[in-house]
């Protein structure tokens, strides 16, 4: 079981670091040893069935969904009467179950699920696991417009983090990303941007300027000065994240792709409608050549880039209206 173990542990690093096919051999190859090792419905092999292609590694979420599907089956009848690894098993599968849910904007059928895995992630103890199910539960919240609900889970889950790891511990800082999100929805941006410059120096100081912790700071920095009509402000922010995002980790990789795209908005928002539109064509073409044509980010990428279009071709329109009436002579067909 050492090649399972070690298969597991290389796949789950590869797919976090966007080495998707790679990632998929190792996970598979562990997947099958415990199958063949361990039986269908030990907690072990049901955890490798989890994993494998889970996140941006199953570009297709009607797959993710059975898998999801069949884990969730035999992790409830294992459920909870079964040790710890099985309860994780089960919170597990719920979390996944939700995010996919999120991804399909089955909103109410995501908030369920999502709330029963955080209900088993409580009965847990020693398991480092909830912070991202209460991200994704947060953004439920806020999708279903329940923002004082989202606001009122992040502070408990901050609190948690604070007084388990301390103000400078990544857990706490995403939390904290995760509370400026809500508070900004409500319109409390004078508080929101108050945590955001405060968690942004403690970010620097212990990760470095361009790491990604303090980029997404950064970006949510930039939504609340669109929030508070400061345009200008919010795209200058946007692409000094954009070039520190591509110095660091290069122009194809996951996180610059989501900084290019988001610099795009930016210019978008300032009147730069053509400029926007060439750095979306820039993401749209990375976007497939990394990912590929079936993943959902690129066909995200591609809707974000067919918007920008259309909204510049209308300012193209409208420019060239102006001008015929200003110069009716320069308009084909037109007398004096």
């Amino acid at each position: 079981m050492l090649l399972a173990k070690v298969c597991h542990e290389a796949g789950w690093y590869l797919c976090q670091s966007g080495v998707f096919r790679a990632s998929a051999a190792l996970l598979q190859l562990c997947y099958a040893e415990r199958k063949q090792v361990l039986g269908d419905e030990h907690s072990d092999t049901l955890l490798s069935l989890i994993m494998l292609r889970v996140q941006e590694l199953l570009a297709k979420q009607d797959k993710a969904r059975k898998i999801f599907e069949r884990c969730l089956m035999s992790a409830e009848r294992i459920y909870p009467d079964s040790d710890q690894e099985g309860r994780f098993v089960l919170a597990l599968c719920l979390e996944k179950m939700g995010i996919t849910e999120l991804d399909h904007r089955q909103f109410e059928e995501a908030e369920t699920h999502l709330r029963r895995a955080l209900g088993c992630y409580d009965d847990l103890s020693g398991y480092d696991r909830s912070y991202d199910c209460v991200s994704a539960l947060k953004e439920v919240l806020l999708k279903r417009g329940k923002s004082a609900e989202a606001e009122g889970l992040c502070r408990q889950a901050l609190e948690r983090c604070t007084e388990r790891y301390g103000n400078e511990h990544s857990h706490t800082i995403s939390m904290t990303r995760d509370l400026v999100e809500a508070l900004r929805l409500q319109g409390k941006l004078e508080e929101g941007m108050e945590i955001a410059q405060r968690i942004l120096a403690i970010s620097h100081r212990r990760f470095g300027v361009d790491d990604h912790q303090s980029l997404g700071i950064m970006c949510e920095i930039a939504r609340l000065l669109r929030a508070q009509k400061k345009n200008q402000e919010a795209a200058d922010l946007l692409e000094r994240v954009h070039r520190m995002s591509s110095n660091r980790h290069g122009n194809e990789s996951i996180n610059a792709l989501g900084h290019a795209q988001s610099y795009a908005g930016g210019l978008k928002n300032i009147g730069k409608v053509d400029q926007a539109l060439e750095v979306m064509r820039v993401c749209a073409k990375n976007t497939h050549r990394k990912l590929g044509a079936d993943h959902k980010d690129t066909n995200q990428s591609e809707r974000a880039r067919g918007e920008v279009g259309a909204e510049a071709s209308k300012g193209r329109g409208r420019t060239a209206k102006a001008r015929s009436a200003l110069h009716p002579r320069d308009t084909p067909g037109a007398t004096c």
